[in-house]
């Protein structure tokens, strides 16, 4: 698969300007859904000066999750979400490659966000989103490598990381079984704090809603949060 986008790529790169907004017209006459990425930014050559729009993404989406709401029964919708979401997972990717942290820890948090916010809104959203989710924790992995001095972006990672692996306590996956090893292990003391009040607030709200299956789960990560020293 590799060497045949290879070979397009190739072919792409010999062709004259003219040649390829011929080529992407009649693409769209065949695939009028796709014009949102011409809409968005992806990636190219070297880092972005500016932070991503997010809503192009987002919006696609929201649109794929609705038609696949709409047309049930349609398996084809349900492929058309999968390869929305694997066009954005294959960008962060790239985008990450290319070490474009800021643009590539956009992308995984939109897709992260969009998949939580989903999940449950369409019957086989427990077999679409979970993988989107395990490739979302793999390069936030990489983003946090790579912002060793960059607290900020360490903090978004962190506290996506965090929301995800709540998420999934109720949730039927165990995608984010290997998140608290990433939470602790090469965190701050100043960051395990900030996570370890995160935790009890949400432990705070699950008691008001009176769901205390999770909080065993909920204290077991405080306890290794403690152990590693707040």
């Amino acid at each position: 698969m590799k060497k045949k986008t290879d070979k397009r790529i190739r072919d792409l790169e010999q062709r004259e300007k003219g040649e390829l907004i011929a080529i992407i017209e009649l693409m769209l006459q065949q695939q009028p859904e796709l014009e949102w990425i011409l809409r968005s930014s992806l990636p190219g050559t070297g880092k972005h000066t500016t932070s991503l729009d997010v809503n192009p993404y987002r919006r696609q989406i929201e649109a794929a999750v609705s038609a696949v709401i709409a047309h049930d029964r349609d398996l084809s919708y349900r492929e058309a979400l999968r390869n929305t979401l694997a066009t954005l997972q294959k960008a962060a990717d790239d985008f990450t490659e290319q070490e474009d942290q800021d643009a590539a820890l956009t992308l995984y948090e939109v897709l992260a966000s969009e998949a939580l916010k989903h999940f449950w809104r369409i019957e086989t959203g427990y077999l679409i989103f979970p993988p989107v989710l395990a490739n979302c924790i793999d390069g936030l992995d990489s983003c946090f490598a790579e912002a060793e001095e960059d607290q900020e972006t360490r903090q978004r990672v962190l506290i996506l990381l965090l929301r995800m692996y709540l998420f999934s306590l109720s949730a039927p996956t165990d995608v984010g079984e290997d998140i608290p090893d990433l939470l602790i292990g090469n965190t701050t003391p100043v960051e395990r704090q900030m996570l370890a009040g995160r935790i009890h607030d949400e432990m705070a709200r699950l008691s008001k809603e009176s769901a205390r299956d999770e909080h065993h789960d909920y204290f077991r990560l405080l306890r290794r949060l403690e152990k590693e020293g707040l």
